[in-house]
């Protein structure tokens, strides 16, 4: 395989610049940018690559996050990869990138590192009360499920998440706290 065929670049949904990238050569996905359904369609269409040759997954992450289905299409994706997932925390860590970060099997965070979690938000265009609401208790119970499931392997209860979430607040946690907390194993 030359060099111009292992990176791929994942442009943003209306075909603008991303810094989303994969590169096949290294098994390296880099989630540099807004996670989108474009972004988790390239990871669908591109997993099988990388996982025939028995190598291990690298996931550089340094994104703000982005919308809850495509990360947990992405999620979905990477609980299949067959071999073992290792997450490079370089820079910020937020939202549904924070999510995609708790999957690895090890993690590890540059000291300049920022991770965050919150609720999910998004805005509610013009639906109706009833189709709001309904939106709320979905997404709620689609996002706390992935929370319960993905926080088993930190020191962070369930319900300690719980608590810091009240007041739809963003917890945000430095390398040295994700460390004290199991959600990072090294910080370099």
């Amino acid at each position: 395989m030359d060099n111009s065929d292992s990176i791929i670049d994942i442009p943003n949904d209306d075909g603008t610049f991303s810094a989303n990238r994969i590169n096949l050569q290294t098994n390296t996905l880099f989630l540099y940018d807004f996670i989108s359904d474009h972004v988790a369609k390239e990871v669908s269409d591109r997993i099988g690559d990388m996982a025939k040759h028995g190598r291990n997954l690298n996931v550089m992450i340094n994104s703000a996050g982005g919308f809850l289905s495509s990360g947990q299409a992405i999620l979905a994706e990477l609980s299949r990869f067959p071999n073992e997932i290792h997450v490079d925390i370089v820079g910020i860590c937020w939202s549904m990138a924070a999510i995609i970060a708790l999957s690895g099997d090890t993690c590890k965070m540059s000291k300049f590192g920022l991770f965050m979690l919150h609720y999910p938000r998004w805005d509610t265009g013009d639906q109706s009360l009833a189709e709001h609401k309904l939106d709320v208790k979905v997404t709620g119970r689609l996002f706390d499920s992935m929370v319960k499931s993905l926080l088993s392997g930190t020191k962070i209860s369930y319900s300690e998440y719980k608590k810091r979430m009240e007041g739809n607040t963003d917890w945000y946690l430095t390398a040295e706290q994700c460390k004290k907390l199991g959600i990072v194993s090294e910080i370099y």
